[in-house]
């Protein structure tokens, strides 16, 4: 039952953490540097959801062997217990309110870009006419200082995430 559990944690593991650096490190920037802003924003709407609930998932997982191993009386660390709480708290406070709150005020200044004939360019190519944009609306100046502030901290928190994944690895690998 042992070699089950044990087994049954790493693919938990591997699937999240593997998930966790190909979206955090590899397909965004990939995305961002290839597609319009506009198209961007939708994919990762699109994404972000579908990649924060199959973390949470596989985090449960991970936690509900590290509860049937307390039950059966082996010890748990207490870092592996740490890091899987940082990991999955940080997972729900991206799943349940950063990412849907960062993809509303998106969709919304996307609305006035769109107005404005912005948003058809990668991310690059309309750097000046968006910075002038925003100098010149101040709901749009608004609606990006929401968004950045909401997506700086979306990005730390899932760094965290990663960091804690990092220290998840040494007990299930």
């Amino acid at each position: 039952m042992e070699t089950v559990l044990s087994r049954f944690e790493l693919l938990c593991f591997a699937v999240w953490f593997g998930s966790a650096i190909w979206v955090s490190f590899i397909s965004g920037f990939v995305m961002f540097k290839t597609l319009p802003r506009h198209m961007f924003g939708r994919v990762q709407a699109k994404l972000f959801p579908r990649y924060f609930g199959l973390s949470a998932v596989c985090l449960a997982g991970i936690a509900a062997v590290a509860l049937l191993d307390l039950r059966m009386g082996d010890p748990v660390e207490p870092i592996k217990i740490a890091a899987l709480v940082v990991a999955a708290l940080g997972v729900l406070i991206n799943m349940l309110y950063l990412e849907p709150r960062a993809t509303e005020i998106m969709y919304t200044r996307h609305e006035i870009e769109r107005t404005l004939e912005l948003g058809d360019k990668p991310h690059a190519e309309e750097r000046d006419r968006r910075e002038q944009a925003a100098r010149d609306n101040p709901e749009l100046a608004r609606l990006n200082a929401a968004f950045g502030k909401l997506h700086g901290i979306s990005s730390a928190t899932n760094l965290l995430v990663c960091v804690a994944g990092l220290a998840l690895l040494f007990f299930v690998g």
